[in-house]
């Protein structure tokens, strides 16, 4: 399947919706997004991210005189605005598929920032998986799992460990060590199952 070939429909499915508190309780960064784009824009971070789509914040100090760009006001507009985040996400995936690969990184990467259970599992994940993706875009996309509640996030990351792409491997591996730094990679299934059947 191509991924030009569909689009994402706006209005979220029936479906039981998870909680979309974003993760506040881990300290590690994984280095998802490689720095591989002709712009040399490094998108492995929130700080890196709002520093390519808000180019005129001060952030960390320093003076950003950097000219607006088109695109990236089209995604600060759709980050802004008073929309659901599935609705977010959606608009920013079908944005994606209109970008140049530079782009469609950043729209990707803003995905990942924004998304919650049900937007990463409907919308993201399929994508990840999809071999017709460029890795650095599924690399981009699979840094949208480390927000995510742990009921969904644990369970992905072992989903995510046979992805054959090395860096996305890395990612689950950093995420799961984080929660189980004493366990070896072969226990995490049996781990993770009495984590979250005991999360206290």
């Amino acid at each position: 399947m191509f991924i030009h070939a569909f689009t994402f429909r706006l209005d979220p499915p029936s479906v039981p919706k998870g909680s979309k508190d974003r993760c506040t309780t881990t300290s590690f960064h994984p280095d998802t997004a490689e720095s591989s784009s002709s712009t040399g824009v490094d998108l492995s971070s929130s700080k890196h991210l709002v520093e390519a789509l808000f180019p005129g914040a001060r952030i960390g100090g320093g003076d950003k005189k950097t000219p607006l760009d088109p695109t990236a006001l089209q995604i600060q507009s759709i980050i802004r605005s008073p929309v659901s985040s599935y609705q977010k996400v959606a608009s920013l995936m079908n944005l994606a598929k209109t970008l140049s690969p530079d782009h469609r990184r950043l729209a990707y990467a803003s995905a990942s920032f924004v998304c919650g259970p049900q937007e990463f599992q409907q919308l993201m994940l399929p994508l990840v998986w999809d071999s017709a993706l460029p890795p650095d875009q599924a690399q981009v996309l699979t840094a949208g799992v480390v927000g995510l509640p742990d009921p969904v996030r644990l369970p992905i990351c072992l989903t995510l460990l046979k992805h054959p792409d090395e860096s996305i491997r890395a990612t689950a591996l950093s995420v799961l060590a984080a929660y189980f730094p004493d366990t070896a990679e072969a226990s995490y299934p049996q781990a993770v199952q009495s984590y979250l059947a005991h999360p206290d």
